[in-house]
């Protein structure tokens, strides 16, 4: 949520900015160049004041951080001048440390005053602008008021587009955002609405595919199935989410190797991964194994996560439309996922000091996703089996 440079001097939100706070986010803005007249005491405390308070807000200690924050803020005017970028990133700190001690009124002042300095500054459709404005809708948000943190959405949202165009993936967060404030709202139509537009704008960026957008589908699909009813069209989303998954944890190369019939001579051979039929699933030889190391099996869980997650999910879908069959084989594909990262994992600790470490850890981790997915699966098979 803190206001940060890229080279141009520009400032926009971080790529996180839709995750839950971290007192850790605060941070000192990067310039591209500081004006020759403010290479002086005061520039060089602003500096120091605002390293100072991040490292005091990683820590947890947000009383002590908000002193040398707003003794960053005066340092800030002095040695830039009231009317400087900086002083209103300075503000934008100093707001998003209020906003956390949950000081609404100040921070949204705060806010509001940055968003104005920045506006005055370099446009009202520049992406400065249209982040600070985020950055007070945030606020809203966070204090309960839905309409207003919609509506300042929605103005940042009209200044993202304008500056960047209606395709770029930082229009397509407040869209986000737009359908979180009308979903808090009670909304739920609008919110669906919203959410399928931002799916939308990451689609045309090229990121259809990418893990935000897959969390995006899944709130989508939440907000489709279980708030508006709409179980035919959570189910396409979710089955999205499930295939997108399953394509990136091929292209990772998430798992082992998998043994198959051939098509033409029936006998065996070896390809990549095929998910939708991880009964066949094997594990690499001890050799490969080891290559793995406890690396690529972090992957290897990452990703398996993912799938499994993500079939999981739509094995509840395809149960609320009736499809008891699609359900049960949705339900066994997570279990196979499960039992084939569990596979992985043991394979590759062995070998790695540092992963025998923390291989209980891990293996509790995933013994506790399989007893869930297989809890999936017999429920499905014995609601299947009644029905």
């Amino acid at each position: 949520r803190r206001i940060q440079g890229d080279a141009s001097g520009a400032f926009s939100e971080p790529a996180s900015a839709s995750t839950p706070p971290d007192p850790a986010g605060l941070d000192a803005p990067v310039a591209a160049a500081y004006p020759t007249t403010a290479a002086n005491k005061s520039t060089a405390q602003w500096r120091v004041y605002t390293d100072v308070a991040r490292d005091l807000s990683s820590r947890g200690d947000l009383e002590a951080a908000g002193v040398y924050l707003r003794r960053a803020l005066a340092e800030a005017r002095a040695g830039f001048g009231e009317e400087d970028p900086h002083v209103a990133a300075a503000r934008n700190n100093l707001a998003e440390l209020y906003r956390l001690q949950r000081r609404f009124d100040e921070a949204e002042k705060l806010y509001a005053v940055a968003a104005a300095a920045l506006e005055k500054h370099y446009g009202p459709s520049h992406p400065a602008a249209g982040a600070a404005v985020h950055n007070l809708a945030g606020c809203k948000l966070s204090r309960g008021d839905f309409a207003g943190a919609y509506r300042a959405y929605a103005a940042a949202a009209a200044k993202k587009k304008k500056a960047l165009g209606a395709n770029h993936p930082d229009y397509a967060a407040t869209l986000f955002h737009m359908a979180e404030a009308k979903r808090a709202g009670g909304d739920h139509a609008a919110a669906a609405t919203l959410l399928e537009e931002s799916v939308r704008v990451l689609d045309a960026s090229g990121q259809g595919e990418s893990a935000v957008a897959c969390r995006r589908m899944e709130r989508l699909a939440q907000a489709q199935g279980d708030l508006n009813g709409d179980h035919a069209a959570a189910e396409a989303t979710r089955r999205r989410v499930l295939e997108a998954r399953e394509h990136a944890a091929r292209v990772a190369g998430a798992f082992s190797n998998v043994v198959e019939p051939s098509a033409t001579s029936g006998e065996a051979r070896t390809t990549r991964p095929n998910l939708k039929n991880l009964k066949h699933l094997k594990p690499e030889t001890t050799t490969e194994k080891t290559r793995l190391g406890f690396v690529g099996a972090a992957a290897a869980a990452a990703h398996g996560g993912a799938v499994a997650s993500a079939a999981e999910a739509h094995a509840a879908t395809l149960a609320e439309l009736g499809r008891w069959d699609e359900a049960v084989s949705a339900s066994r594909r997570a279990v196979e996922v499960h039992e084939a990262r569990v596979e992985t994992h043991l394979g590759s600790v062995a070998s790695d000091g540092f992963g025998a470490r923390v291989a209980a850890g891990a293996f509790a981790s995933f013994a506790a996703a399989l007893a869930r997915a297989r809890g999936f699966f017999e429920a499905f098979f014995d609601a299947g089996a009644d029905a």
